[in-house]
């Protein structure tokens, strides 16, 4: 009996947190209506990434330090922003924003990463980066969020062939809190009302990112309130080992959930400018498949045949993004 009332007190605290936060949100408030059971037709899940992560859902990726939680968040924000196929998984294109608590900067250069790795520009892609991660409990905070990606989203839409935001990722949910107690109901359920507001505007994924547990068996859930997990329709736990890192679906709200998938981490080179003057060799890393290697041959293989089409050393740096001093050498062998 009292985990029951328990869960009771945390769905009220989580309805009376969205009451307040779509009370000035007029497109998030949708009048009930009921249809007769046999009168609806089952549907297929709708897929924005196949076999993964539904459409119109919220999804926890939850790991410890180091798990690169918030690089495989980038590659499917990547993914869905360009429309391009994640492991073998069909991918619907729309429109991305991500809410991280991390310097703009520093983000942009792990995207650069991605593009160079995985060979596919951003150029003209959906993705859009905020300035800042506003405290997620504050219901003024929610709606400036929602006014904000709708301002963005009308600009993109005519440009972007009439797609709307279809994911929104916030990095962490601990910077979103802003000081809010993660493991009191009544907080966490504000900021479930905060996904579900973003969520429902546009029949969007959102994405939250969220650490695990420090103590013996807590590692495989989300630290915190249990309330977290129980509002999620899908829930991914990231972890660290000697064969890789693993991803694991350990919640599937409606379908079956997709066997694990094992990924390596890949150093990428990076050669930033300042105007025209070139800095300093730097690095950032990418999720790859774990199954896959060879990455630093094939490498050398697409500078060889620049090389042999005639292209200059310069023009191979920015066309591959690869230091100077990493093409002089593998060309001079």
């Amino acid at each position: 009996m009292p985990e029951i009332l328990g869960a009771m007190r945390v769905n009220a605290l989580a309805r009376q947190s969205l009451q307040v936060v779509s009370a000035s949100d007029a497109q998030c408030r949708r009048n009930v209506t009921f249809t007769r059971a046999d009168q609806i037709e089952p549907k297929p899940v709708d897929w924005l990434i196949e076999n993964w992560i539904a459409r119109d859902s919220l999804v926890g990726i939850v790991g410890q330090p180091g798990s690169c939680k918030s690089f495989l968040a980038l590659d499917l924000a990547c993914r869905v922003a360009t429309g391009t196929p994640w492991h073998g998984c069909s991918v619907r294109r729309g429109q991305v924003f991500l809410l991280a608590g991390e310097g703009i900067g520093g983000l942009r250069k792990r995207i650069r990463a991605w593009e160079i790795f995985n060979r596919i520009t951003i150029a003209g892609a959906p993705l859009y980066i905020a300035s800042s991660l506003p405290g997620l409990t504050d219901p003024n905070n929610v709606i400036a969020v929602a006014d904000a990606i709708t301002e963005e989203a009308d600009k993109a839409f005519f440009a972007d062939g009439a797609i709307d935001p279809a994911l929104i990722v916030v990095d962490t949910l601990a910077r979103a809190m802003h000081g809010a107690n993660e493991n009191d109901a009544g907080d966490m359920g504000r900021f479930i009302a905060a996904m579900d507001l973003l969520r429902c505007r546009w029949g969007a994924t959102v994405i939250a990112i969220h650490h695990s547990g420090h103590g013996e068996g807590s590692q495989e859930r989300a630290r915190g309130s249990s309330a977290f997990r129980a509002a999620l329709d899908s829930e991914f736990v990231m972890k660290s080992g000697r064969d890789g890192i693993t991803v694991r679906t350990t919640k599937a709200k409606d379908w079956e959930p997709p066997d694990p998938l094992t990924l390596k981490k890949v150093t990428v080179p990076l050669v930033t400018t300042v105007g025209h003057v070139v800095g300093q060799p730097e690095t950032s890393l990418v999720l790859a498949d774990g199954t896959v290697g060879g990455t630093d041959k094939e490498r050398r293989g697409e500078v060889a045949k620049l090389r042999q089409e005639g292209l200059t050393l310069r023009k191979i740096v920015d066309q591959t993004g690869i230091p100077l001093s990493t093409v002089a050498r593998w060309i001079r062998g």
